[in-house]
């Protein structure tokens, strides 16, 4: 299908002009979206077709129309309501709309969902869809589009969590499926699912403080079952061992809050997971807690666990590892090195090699006083816990869980060595993604 109409030849019949004439509007269809296009979605900045703009995570887009010089001079071109008039609006709009050959996707705390055209700098709905959830707490992050399909997770609000497929053109349901996780309630979804080869890949969370096991599952591009999975420590399963008590295990939490990162040539995805529940009681879950607070790199064909990295051991301020990574490549001490980013509420902003997880580095970003240098664990972490309550820094509810980092790329032909790549916090804050 294409996106334009074209009108490059002069018709010389008078009886064709009105044909002409129909042939010059713009068609309503849209071309699929390829996975070489996501591959190389930053080649193409008048597009965003995912979340976070490239599987990188970089949430970095290449436009230069507008910068620094006049931005003070942006004014609103167009305005589209979101609204449901039967609801009230009191939810968290946390929705990143996607745009691709000037259509745009959105959606809100409703688990509602707009299509609109956007060519002619009007908004134009081409369809709505709603998928008839409770809602109203906050939206989901955003959607995924796949060849002619919008693939969108229905949000933690909801008793029954699915992952619905959408014709691109019509807004027709292609297949409704559960996310639901047998013997396992309270499952939900924050992260937009992001699709990978001929997968989707969906990241789920609890509703409520107690929080299932469950942090990947793969389903097929037209299929509705699921053909990978990543439970976490499950009981007898390896990490099971660093909960002493296992009856905190089937509650432990690690839910998967934000989007993952995604590295083609080593078959990767990259999750940060939430921390252990409940969240203030250390001493009533003893032990490490994996996969809590962690970064876990899993295979995307498989759903099998290739490396993990968890920045807090037995955590209990909530601060967890749920903010984004990100994946490039950097110059350090004369080697180039594949590496992946986190700036983690922690306080800390770490570096490792995204290929088999070594820690490279960890320094600290602001303020921090519950642990010293970057050992990733607390200091004199008994005393600390039975001490009298004293401030902690950074405060749990600032920093990354929503101000995502954002990687600039090198100038266009440096390597990297020739500009030290830059990461910058943006948006505003808010206590969860």
């Amino acid at each position: 299908m294409t996106t334009r109409g074209r009108c490059s030849e002069r018709l010389g019949l008078a009886g064709l002009v009105a044909g002409a004439a129909l042939g010059c509007r713009l068609s309503a269809s849209a071309a699929e979206t390829t996975y070489r296009q996501l591959l190389n979605a930053s080649a193409a900045p008048q597009n965003w077709l995912m979340r976070m703009g490239n599987y990188g995570n970089w949430n970095h887009s290449g436009l230069t129309q507008i910068d620094k010089s006049n931005v003070a001079n942006l004014k609103v071109k167009f305005m589209a309501s979101l609204s449901d008039p039967n609801r009230p609006s009191k939810g968290n709009q946390y929705f990143t709309p996607l745009v691709e050959d000037g259509f745009l996707y959105v959606g809100n705390q409703y688990q509602q969902y707009w299509k609109f055209d956007v060519r002619d700098e009007k908004p134009k709905l081409v369809w709505k869809f709603d998928a008839k959830v409770q809602g109203g707490g906050q939206s989901p992050h955003s959607v995924a589009l796949l060849g002619n399909n919008v693939y969108i997770n229905t949000g933690r609000d909801a008793p029954n969590p699915r992952l619905i497929a959408l014709d691109k053109n019509s807004g027709e349901v292609v297949f409704d499926v559960s996310t639901a996780i047998e013997g396992l309630a309270g499952s939900g979804h924050s992260a937009a699912p992001l699709a990978v080869k001929d997968k989707i890949l969906v990241g789920s969370t609890g509703r409520k403080r107690e929080r299932p096991w469950l942090c990947h599952r793969v389903f097929g591009r037209h299929r509705q079952v699921s053909v990978a999975v990543f439970g976490g420590s499950r009981p007898g399963q390896p990490g099971s061992e660093t909960w002493a008590d296992p009856r905190t295990i089937p509650f432990g939490g690690g839910g998967v809050w934000t989007e993952p990162s995604y590295d083609p040539e080593a078959n990767l995805a990259y999750f940060g997971t939430g921390n252990p529940v409940h969240m203030f009681d250390p001493q009533g879950r003893p032990g490490d807690n994996l996969y809590t607070s962690s970064i876990i790199a899993l295979d995307v064909d498989t759903g099998k666990l290739r490396w993990y990295f968890q920045t807090i051991a037995n955590e209990g301020w909530d601060y967890d590892a749920v903010a984004i990574t990100q994946l490039y490549d950097v110059n350090i001490g004369g080697e180039m090195r594949k590496v992946i980013s986190q700036t983690n509420r922690n306080g800390f902003h770490y570096i490792l090699d995204r290929t088999n997880g070594q820690f490279i580095k960890g320094d600290p970003f602001t303020e921090v006083n519950w642990t010293a240098g970057s050992t990733r664990r607390p200091a004199n972490r008994s005393t600390m816990i039975r001490a009298r309550p004293f401030r902690t820094m950074p405060a749990r509810r600032s920093s990354t869980a929503t101000r995502r980092s954002t990687f600039v790329p090198p100038i266009m032909g440096c390597r990297h060595s020739c500009r030290t790549p830059t990461m910058h916090r943006v948006g505003s804050p808010t206590s969860r993604p």
